[in-house]
């Protein structure tokens, strides 16, 4: 059995006209291409600025002395004793100033590392300077994030946490 297509009813059409929605379909691309980059040209420039300014705005506050630093940690305890600070915000308040003294004396930006994030900075410069950094910063987890009933976190206190971070700003070389 052979099958056959009948091609006595086929006709040659003309050739199909998709110049113009090509063209109106590639123009609209354009034009979204321009607008997307025009776009993360300006959000990304938007926040490069308001970190630096935020950065300019910290340099400015950070105490240049070792005596400042350290000021700054019996000012969070004095809080906290006064009533003013909450047993959490202290720790809060003790970790921030621990890492925004490292990232002033090493140049690095440390405000947001985590203690995982620490334990893989290189140790470069004096390594006692990051171990002690690590130290200071894991002591200070327990009472910072476990629950109250939590042995390590129950048996520190806010005044034993600031002289923590004050043993790491008379040590830092």
């Amino acid at each position: 059995m052979i099958l056959a297509i009948d091609t006595t009813d086929l006709h040659p059409q003309e050739a199909l006209q998709i110049a113009q929605p090509l063209w109106v379909t590639l123009a609209c691309a354009l034009v979204l291409a321009v607008a997307l980059g025009v776009a993360c040209i300006m959000l990304s420039g938007r926040k490069r600025a308001k970190q630096v300014q935020h950065d300019d705005e910290e340099q400015h506050a950070l105490p240049n002395s070792t005596d400042g630093w350290i000021a700054r940690v019996n000012e969070v305890a004095g809080q906290y004793d006064s009533g003013k600070l909450s047993r959490d915000d202290a720790f809060t308040a003790l970790a921030a100033i621990a890492r925004s003294y490292a990232s002033h004396m090493s140049g690095r930006a440390l405000a947001s590392n985590t203690l995982v994030d620490l334990r893989r900075q290189p140790r470069t410069g004096h390594a006692q300077n990051w171990d002690l950094l690590r130290q200071t910063v894991a002591a200070l987890y327990p009472p910072e994030f476990a629950n109250e009933d939590h042995p390590a976190a129950r048996d520190v206190s806010v005044r034993q946490a600031s002289d923590w971070v004050i043993t790491l700003i008379e040590r830092w070389k």
